[in-house]
Formats: structure tokens, C-alpha cells, sequence
């Protein structure tokens, strides 16, 4: 009957209200919890890969070595405890490029020195790291955009160039030993360079300086190494680096963060090879003596010098611009270790 029916249609959502309906609230409100842990999850996973680097733990070892070796630039990498005074009167320079030849990085024992700009710095942490494990190490005489001047000269922007060539060498005549001195320039930066004022002081006004000649520069640089040897050090030249086409770091960090690598040798056409070539050309010869010239372009391009490595199987070959990697460091390292060797006998 119609009364019946009703009864029934009043029972069904009473019972709807007090059992269903609430069944179906918990599980969006269920459905809704879930969601938001799941919101959770993926931000903290995102943070996490962010504060580790890609979780730098779990990739292969190959990508784990060029994250850390892409930390800070080769040429900066090399420290040591107690910090060393900067030219601006900074003190705290643990980093052995930014400091006064004063307080130079020394770790004893010295089988080396280095010295020059950044080009010669980015040699120092694997020369120091092989060295040590024979009892040896290296003197870093080494400074950003400062290379070998016996001239008031500089380049880039490092105006206190020539007052560090001053204490530099006013440290290698005093210097008891003859260890073998490893030096190495940007040479681009002799087309540019400028003459600096005699004395220079941090306190010094800034003026406009008068271009040098490259010839000039040039001369004054192979008059230094002239220096060297007549002190009767034995000096290695190494000439400056193929330009890297294209940016190496950025590159190995998209690969490292895809979790690609390279599964074979990469490069790249030689680009400019007469220019670095009549660059080498201008470092004066010294035959009979004990100097040595290394092209790294014997040690990083094919046998034609027609293409160069960019990217290896174990890493990028470069790291900050047209600087060496730690992994390219190493296609050089062995001829740096005989040379200082065969040096160390004569």
C-alpha cells in the first residue's frame, strides 16, 4: 500500500543518513588524506634531491666523482690550514690561489712549484695529491689572472699583479732549493695587457693604464723564464688549454641530473689551432737546458690535432670555461710527474 511504500522510503534514508552517508564522507575525507600525504611525499622527495645533489649517493660512481669535482673550480680547489693573507689585507684565504707568495701554500718537501695564473692553478690538486703520496708536495705560487712578469704589467683585473710578481720573486732568489717550477699563463691575456704603476698599494687610486704591446709581454715573460733558469731552476712551460666550445659543467650537471653518461670518447673540431700555435711559437726554446714545453693539445686533441675531447667516459674534460677539469688534469699529469722526476735526478 501507498502507506507501506512511505515507510519504507522514510526507513531507507534513515538508515542512508546514519550509515551510508558517513561511510562515503570517510572515504573522500580518506581519499583527500591520502592525496595530501601524497603531495607531501613528492615535495620532500624534491627538497631531498635538491639538498643532495641528486641524491649524489645512489648514482653511478662516475657521476658521484664529476658532481664533487664540479663543486668548485679545479683551479681553486687546492687548500691548506692555517689560512693565508689575501693582498687587500683579507685574511682567511685557505683557497692557495688567493694568496701573498708570503703565505703561499707549502706542503713540504717540495718536488714542485707552481706559478702563475689560474692556468697553472688548475694542476695544483692533482700535482699535490700525487706528490703527497710519495712524501713530497708542491709550493703554490700561483694567482688568479697573474701570470710571469719581470715588467710592472697586468692583466684581467688584477691590478696587484706586478707587486705579486714582486714578492714572487723576491721569494724564488731567497729560496734554499731548486725544485722544478712548473709555469703556465692564459695567453690570450698578453693581447691585453696593461702597465701597471712601479708601486702599488691596496690603498692605491685606480687609474686609467696604457696598453703593452704583445710583443712586449711576451718578452717579458720569456725573459722571466730566462730568470728561472739562471737561478738555476728547471722549468716546464705548459701552454695554454683548447677553448672548450661550449659549457662542459652545465652540460655534465643535465647529464648527471637524466642519469646519462657518456659511453664512449666526445669531440669536438679544433677551433683557433693556429692561433694557439703561434701563441707556442712565441715562448722562446731553451735547448741544452733543463726546460721542457708541454702543448696540452698533444694530450687532449687526435693525433691530426683536428678534434679535441670534450667529454669523456670518466667525466667532463673541463670545468669552469676553458679551464681543465680534474678528470682532464690527468691526460697531462703523468708527462708533469716524469718531467718533475726526471728533473729531480739531474
Amino acid at each position: 500500500s501507498l502507506t507501506v511504500r512511505a515507510g519504507f522510503v522514510a526507513r531507507s534514508a534513515v538508515v542512508w543518513r546514519l550509515s551510508a552517508a558517513p561511510m562515503r564522507e570517510a572515504r573522500r575525507h580518506a581519499e583527500s588524506v591520502v592525496i595530501l600525504i601524497g603531495v607531501l611525499a613528492c615535495f620532500a622527495f624534491a627538497y631531498q634531491g635538491k639538498q643532495s645533489k641528486g641524491f649524489a649517493d645512489r648514482q653511478p660512481e662516475a657521476i658521484r666523482d664529476a658532481l664533487t669535482n664540479y663543486a668548485v673550480p679545479e683551479f681553486r680547489r687546492l687548500q691548506q690550514s692555517p689560512p693565508g693573507k689575501g693582498f687587500f689585507g683579507e685574511e682567511a684565504k685557505e683557497q692557495c690561489i688567493h694568496r701573498l707568495p708570503a703565505s703561499a701554500c707549502n706542503f713540504g718537501s717540495v718536488a714542485a712549484i707552481t706559478l702563475g695564473d689560474s692556468n697553472v692553478g688548475m694542476y695544483e690538486y692533482a700535482l699535490q695529491d700525487a706528490l703527497a703520496k710519495k712524501g713530497r708536495g708542491i709550493l703554490s705560487l700561483s694567482y688568479e689572472q697573474c701570470p710571469l712578469y719581470n715588467q710592472p704589467i697586468w692583466s684581467g683585473n688584477v691590478r696587484e699583479c706586478w707587486e705579486i710578481n714582486k714578492e714572487r720573486w723576491k721569494l724564488l732568489r731567497a729560496y734554499p732549493d731548486r725544485p722544478t717550477v712548473i709555469v703556465s699563463a692564459n695567453f690570450y691575456q698578453f693581447t691585453v695587457a696593461k702597465r701597471a704603476p712601479e708601486n702599488f698599494s691596496p690603498t692605491s687610486t685606480l687609474q686609467e693604464s696604457a696598453p703593452v704591446p704583445e710583443g712586449e709581454v711576451y718578452a717579458s715573460f720569456n725573459a722571466s723564464i730566462d730568470e728561472l733558469l739562471k737561478l738555476g731552476y728547471p722549468v716546464v712551460v705548459v701552454t695554454d688549454v683548447p677553448n672548450a666550445p661550449f659549457d662542459v659543467k652545465k652540460e655534465m650537471e643535465r647529464r648527471a641530473a637524466l642519469k646519462t653518461w657518456a659511453k664512449h670518447d666526445e669531440y669536438v673540431p679544433y677551433e683557433h689551432r693556429d692561433t694557439f700555435d703561434a701563441r707556442a711559437a712565441q715562448i722562446h726554446p731553451h735547448p741544452g737546458q733543463r726546460f721542457q714545453l708541454v702543448r696540452p693539445d698533444r694530450f687532449l686533441c687526435n693525433a691530426e690535432r683536428t678534434e679535441c675531447l670534450v667529454i669523456s667516459r670518466k667525466g667532463g674534460i673541463y670545468s669552469f670555461e676553458s679551464h681543465l677539469s680534474n678528470a682532464g688534469v690527468h691526460y697531462l699529469l703523468p708527462t708533469l710527474l716524469e718531467s718533475i722526476s726526471r728533473f729531480d735526478r739531474q
